[in-house]
């Protein structure tokens, strides 16, 4: 497994868990009337999907580039390759 590979998966787990940890407390923060913070955790919520989607572009580029060097990046477990 190389580094690209290792960050793709420690990326997949991670992303999720701080997109609900920042729902979670800005919803709590909202209850309680600290409207400051809760503005706070949406917006990292929203700049977090605005950097996952830049991400997700350059990793297609990535591999459209690969692709075109003659790579074969299979994702299923099941294959030879």
């Amino acid at each position: 497994m190389d580094k690209v590979e290792l960050a793709d998966a420690v990326y997949a787990r991670v992303f999720p868990t701080i997109i609900i940890i920042c729902a979670v407390v800005g919803t709590a923060s909202f209850a309680m009337h600290n409207y400051s913070q809760a503005v706070c955790a949406f917006i990292a919520i929203g700049l977090a999907m605005k950097l996952n989607g830049i991400i997700e572009r350059r990793r297609c580029e990535r591999s459209e580039r690969l692709a075109a060097l003659g790579w074969n990046r299979a994702r299923n477990p099941l294959s030879s390759c």
